[in-house]
């Protein structure tokens, strides 16, 4: 989702270019002004069907799961040994 948000920042970006910047561009500037945002607007819709498509893939999802779930293990323990405390 990271580069979906990319995407969207820099659509806004050129959008707000090429919407305010209308009567202080050039003909040729403003034209090069929204070739970007199409390209955004693509680089956006893959990026979301890339997402959605590995959110619904269940076997990915199990193995973030236990990912989490043996960091925030090893969170504590680490912390404890940060504290000096060396007991099991």
């Amino acid at each position: 989702m990271g580069f979906e948000e990319i995407f969207v920042f820099l659509e806004a970006i050129f959008t707000g270019i090429y919407l305010y910047g209308w009567p202080r561009l050039q003909g040729w500037a403003h034209f090069w002004t929204g070739i970007p945002i199409a390209l955004t607007g693509i680089g956006g819709a893959v990026a979301v069907m890339a997402a959605n498509s590995w959110m619904n893939q269940p076997g990915g999802m199990i193995v973030a799961a236990h990912m989490v779930v043996g960091f925030l293990v090893a969170s504590v323990y680490a912390a404890g040994i940060l504290r000096g405390d060396r007991h099991h």
